[in-house]
């Protein structure tokens, strides 16, 4: 009888540390002084039609392609390069397709997650004058998640997409066999 009633004891407390989790997973508790909200949503909400810049940072390395009216990406340092469209293209549908699990807004130290904006990559977006600035952190050590910075809007968003390596080419990468137009 002993036995039963530790076993039911235990089976009670491992349910409410069940339920516990499940309410924290559904952003019910507040972490700190920072909200924390779930479900999917895209990260920028731009038209990809109106995009006429796409720049990002390898390490060391800054790199900007200009798209004209017609949508022919062309390099910013020497326009005269062999553009590869497509691979242009592809890295602006993932920076445009990202989409997030969560987000944390309330942020005012970027450290407290790992982020440090000066060193971490960069891939921005232009719509004319308007830039989407996307930072690429690092994944965080207890979910496994990836962690990101839109705009300096005092928000962090999780996800599970990796997209730094989208982001890791070098001018070589990008040309067209290396040809001039």
């Amino acid at each position: 009888m002993k036995k039963l009633r530790t076993l039911i004891i235990l089976v009670v407390v491992m349910l409410i540390a069940l339920v516990l989790l499940l309410l924290a997973n559904n952003g019910v508790f507040k972490t700190g002084e920072h909200r924390t909200e779930y479900g999917t949503q895209a990260l920028f909400d731009y038209d990809m039609d109106k995009v006429t810049a796409l720049e990002w940072n390898y390490p060391g390395q800054h790199y900007r392609f200009n798209r004209s009216a017609d949508g022919v990406w062309t390099y910013d340092g020497d326009p005269s390069l062999a553009i590869r469209q497509d691979h242009l293209q592809g890295m602006l549908i993932i920076h445009h397709q990202l989409l997030t699990t969560k987000a944390i807004d309330g942020v005012d130290d970027y450290g407290e997650y790992g982020i440090d904006l000066a060193e971490e990559p960069t891939a921005t977006v232009w719509t004319g004058t308007v830039p989407y600035r996307l930072w690429i952190g690092g994944r965080t050590q207890i979910t496994m998640d990836y962690i990101y910075v839109a705009d300096q809007d005092g928000v962090v968003y999780v996800t599970d997409a990796y997209v730094r390596t989208a982001f890791e080419y070098t001018l070589e990468d990008t040309l067209d066999g290396g040809a001039e137009k």
